[in-house]
């Protein structure tokens, strides 16, 4: 049988930070900041008549913000401490920056794990998709990564259960990178030829699988776990929910 499962990730960051892989551009999420956590305070201040009192929060959600933000993040902020741009629209600058720090650090891991395991991999990047499709004999390892780490992966060209078996390895490689899954979503679609993502991708176009994974995911409206200003409770360290597209 074959296997499509889908599936929310999260980062353990002492367990990332020991991997090279990781550094520099990552340096927000091994400081521990979360794109859900962001949009969680975002709703609380913009509820929150005077803004001033919340900076503590801010302080406490995204530590040494100055220092491990991306520039633009940064820039957002520092105006809004001025009194120049509303908090609330900062804070959804730095969600937005973080959730696609989110996705490519699942992708940049996940290139890591499957080399690691044998596969020969491509890659392709989007606005808000990144895929990696791997191969090894005749079999081809799909996974597609969306904005806040939402992973799925899908298998083709394995008749029997032993796509279990390769999903098995590669949670195990992730989670050896810091990584690790919450399952939502398994669907066993018993076709070798591959399920929803695969087949998304293939009628996407695109010159590899990988490509048409990223031109499908980028074609679909951007979706967050948590809404921004949405009332709801983000579960700290958690990249994304995950489900069926």
């Amino acid at each position: 049988m074959s296997t499509y499962r889908s599936s929310t990730t999260e980062l353990n960051a002492s367990v990332a930070g020991a991997y090279d892989l990781f550094e520099g551009q990552y340096d927000a999420l091994l400081a521990g900041m979360c794109s859900t956590d962001v949009v969680e305070l975002a709703h609380i201040v913009a509820h929150t008549p005077n803004t001033s009192s919340v900076w503590s929060q801010v302080d406490t959600a995204l530590p040494g913000w100055a220092e491990h933000l991306p520039a633009t993040s940064v820039d957002t902020m520092a105006a809004a401490r001025a009194g120049d741009i509303a908090l609330p629209t900062a804070l959804k600058t730095v969600a937005l920056d973080l959730a696609s720090m989110e996705r490519r650090a699942v992708a940049t891991a996940s290139v890591s794990a499957l080399t690691d395991l044998g596969y020969s991999v491509q890659t392709a990047e989007g606005r808000q998709t990144s895929a990696v499709e791997a191969r090894r004999g005749h079999e081809a390892f799909l996974v597609v990564v969306g904005d806040q780490g939402r992973i799925e992966t899908d298998h083709v060209g394995l008749a029997d259960s032993s796509c279990n078996d390769r999903q098995r390895d590669f949670v195990e490689a992730m989670e050896r990178r810091g990584v690790l899954f919450d399952e939502d979503v398994t669907v066993q679609h018993h076709d070798p030829r591959g399920g929803s993502p695969v087949d998304n991708a293939a009628r996407a176009g695109g010159i590899s699988l990988a490509e048409g994974a990223v031109i499908d995911g980028d074609s679909r409206p951007s979706s967050f776990t948590k809404t921004l200003y949405e009332t709801s409770t983000a579960s700290t360290g958690r990249f994304s929910e995950g489900g069926r597209r």
